[in-house]
């Protein structure tokens, strides 16, 4: 094979036309070709950065919402402990009054009651005689 030439299909033996710019051209797009790489490479610290740097802030951030639900989850239990034993006071205070509100007329069932306990009915020398 000759340097200066190309050989063709038929086994010719002819001499390579570039184009007169061609040299330039290729110097070009070697640049662009160098250029691209250079701003993915800048691209790729950029996010590599802001990566690094977001990653603590969103351990901030998580550490205080996570300090944040803790505290309102004691101000919730303290509140629902206030209101528990303030229905308890009330409820001991003045017992009546909650069982005629949530049941009217337990007034009556409750004197039955006390008067009618379970010893009464147990005392009845009828059944002792008979036992």
């Amino acid at each position: 094979m000759n340097v200066d030439g190309i050989s063709t299909k038929d086994g010719a033996v002819g001499i390579a036309s570039l184009p007169d710019d061609f040299a330039r051209r290729v110097i070009v797009a070697a640049r662009q070709e160098r250029r691209r790489r250079a701003r993915g490479r800048l691209a790729g610290a950029v996010c590599i950065m802001l990566l690094a740097a977001a990653i603590p802030f969103a351990h901030s951030m998580r550490a205080r919402n996570h300090q944040e639900s803790i505290a309102s989850a004691q101000r919730r239990w303290r509140q629902q402990s206030a209101d528990a034993a303030i229905a308890y006071r009330m409820m001991r205070q003045d017992r009546h009054a909650v069982g005629d509100y949530l049941l009217p007329g337990t007034g009556t069932l409750t004197e039955f009651a006390s008067a009618y306990g379970d010893a009464s009915w147990q005392y009845d020398p009828y059944w002792v005689a008979y036992r």
